[in-house]
């Protein structure tokens, strides 16, 4: 049903004026933008363009290789022509390791520049639109994640809760607190403080115990085979579990005042230390106790829940602003959706998902 939206996706990309390099970086920089400060609306959904989606994966058997100079095949008209001598003179100053490839092609899918185009490389984030284009056919433009909070134990006529919140992770890669909102105000965010609201509304005045967080809705493999530490630090990567907050960054506040994140150790941990701080921000007198389950808690009963924003708001932005945890996270949660919600299960779910597209 969804699968004529191939071509439109490309087109959205190509006509709003976004590049994909394929190079033989292991990832591309991509440090994403976020949401709108905390509003206490459901879900915060920035405009952003129409979604659609992919691009093909590389084939079998090796082109031949082109010659090393850039070409510039028919353009089609001036605007494209000035658009192919700016990225010849990038090209030539660029400042890159290894081989750079680049193709660019109109709505209609005839190419006006390239440079080492049929060259095999290493993808960098043209993988996003294999993901979006397999995410829209798993999962549909639709499809919106869910959060909930459960509990051991039903809160009492004094609204005490003898036991532990669960925070119930849905692979959300847009869950986020007030806070985030602010380092990243165009990324779309499920807002972290309507939850807390919820659970409040629900009865709940006092936790004896503390909370739980229940990320298992994806196989704990929280960094992918290949991924070097240093991506952690410049935030080219964050871990990837089922219950993330703040794109599996913590957000803390520096001396001067300033905003600053880094790299979760412990996204799941993360995610209920902000819950309990925003329960208590709401007058609910939560335990100390944190731990995150490694199976999903026998007797939790749910309380509240949120739903994230739309998937196709999520694949606009991911595929505009390059985000890589957006990119990371929908691709694990289409293995899920499948059954497989490990890396190597996800690689086989996208590769079903786009199979009917009948892709080069």
């Amino acid at each position: 049903m969804w699968l004529r939206a191939v071509g439109v996706l490309v087109a959205v990309l190509l006509t709003a004026g976004t590049g994909y390099v394929v190079s033989q970086a292991p990832t591309e920089v991509a440090q994403a933008p976020s949401a709108p400060p905390g509003s206490e609306t459901e879900t915060t959904t920035p405009t952003a363009p129409a979604s659609s989606d992919p691009a093909p994966e590389p084939t079998a058997t090796p082109a031949p290789e082109p010659s090393a100079t850039t070409t510039q095949p028919s353009p089609v008209g001036r605007a494209e022509q000035r658009a192919a001598t700016r990225l010849r003179r990038l090209v030539r100053r660029a400042d890159v390791e290894g081989v750079v490839a680049l193709s660019v092609l109109d709505v209609e899918g005839r190419e006006v520049f390239a440079h080492h185009a049929s060259r095999p490389v290493i993808p960098a984030s043209t993988q996003k639109l294999a993901v979006a284009a397999a995410a829209l056919v798993q999962l549909g433009p639709s499809h919106r994640y869910t959060t909930s909070v459960a509990a051991t134990a039903r809160p009492n006529a004094r609204g005490v809760v003898n036991g532990d919140l669960v925070l119930v992770g849905g692979g959300d890669p847009t869950l986020a607190g007030p806070r985030f909102g602010r380092v990243e105000p165009e990324r779309p965010r499920t807002p972290m403080e309507v939850l807390a609201r919820r659970v409040r509304r629900a009865g709940v005045r006092r936790v004896t115990g503390g909370i739980l967080a229940d990320p298992t809705i994806l196989a704990h493999e929280p960094v992918a085979t290949g991924w070097r530490l240093r991506y952690f630090d410049s935030l080219d990567a964050t871990r990837i579990v089922g219950l993330t907050v703040d794109a599996g960054r913590r957000v803390y506040r520096t001396s001067g005042g300033h905003l600053r994140s880094e790299a979760a150790g412990d996204p799941s941990r993360q995610a209920i230390v902000t819950l309990r701080r925003l329960l208590r921000a709401r007058g609910v007198d939560v335990g100390r106790r944190l731990r995150v389950l490694s199976e999903p808690h026998p007797r939790a009963q749910e309380l509240a829940r949120i739903h994230s924003p739309p998937l196709e708001t999520m694949l606009g932005y991911m595929v505009q602003r390059s985000d890589n945890h957006l990119a990371d996270t929908i691709f694990r949660t289409v293995g899920a959706a499948a059954g497989s919600p490990t890396w190597v299960g996800s690689a086989g779910a996208t590769a079903n998902a786009l199979a009917p597209l009948k892709l080069d």
